[in-house]
């Protein structure tokens, strides 16, 4: 309950900011499978999601994002807010991102540092667990690199590779590959993953997914 008047309390402020200086937009998608950094969250099924978005002078922004989660008995709330600018020539953007899981007592609450760097030909990706629930040992590492490549008539090409290192022995490390094709609102993604565990849930199989996405001003 907490985190959902949280989240209210800052839908709401985000509201009074777009009204007084800044942007505020909206965001609302389906998908075959959420999957997030190379693994499924919704144990291969479909998932609703949506959020919102303030950006003010094109630079600080926040926002607040949901999607159901796991098997249908949960959902996940991610509140995050960052800065965008240039070092130099080259774009990055850095912010701190809270996910939270009010429904469902999966113990997977976190909250976490992130930098991209968006290069010519490639962008690069860094995140840093400051804290996650059940666990002590929580400082883990997510980095990636990847690519766009426009392909004409609004038809674009993602390629990804990313790495996982938990700081927790009993979570398994593993490294992933995301390739996707995007024509205006819709994506078709394939995802492949190295881990092991579960060994009964085929963990690393291939995933195809598709998705639709549209962004709106409110």
């Amino acid at each position: 309950m907490k985190q959902i008047v949280t989240a209210m309390l800052l839908s709401a402020g985000l509201a009074g900011l777009a009204q007084a200086q800044g942007e505020l937009t909206g965001n609302l998608g389906v998908t075959s499978n959420y999957i997030w950094r190379g693994v499924t969250q919704t144990d291969d099924q479909a998932a609703v999601q949506g959020g919102i978005d303030y950006t003010h002078d094109a630079n600080l922004y926040a926002g607040v994002w949901t999607s159901n989660y796991g098997n249908g008995n949960g959902y996940e709330l991610d509140l995050y807010g960052g800065y965008r600018g240039t070092v130099g020539d080259i774009p990055f953007d850095a912010g701190l991102i809270m996910y939270r899981f009010p429904v469902a007592n999966t113990g997977a609450d976190a909250t976490e540092l992130y930098g991209k760097f968006d290069f010519d030909l490639f962008s690069v990706m860094g995140a840093y667990t400051l804290a996650k629930d059940g666990t002590s040992q929580d400082n883990d590492i997510y980095l990636s690199i990847g690519t766009d490549a426009a392909l004409g008539d609004d038809l674009y090409a993602t390629l990804l590779f990313g790495m996982y290192e938990f700081d927790d022995s009993a979570e398994e490390d593993y490294k992933h590959i995301h390739v996707a094709l995007k024509k205006d609102e819709f994506t078709f993604a394939l995802d492949k993953n190295d881990k092991d565990r579960p060994a009964n849930a085929d963990p690393g199989a291939m995933r195809v997914s598709v998705s639709w996405t549209r962004e709106f001003d409110l």
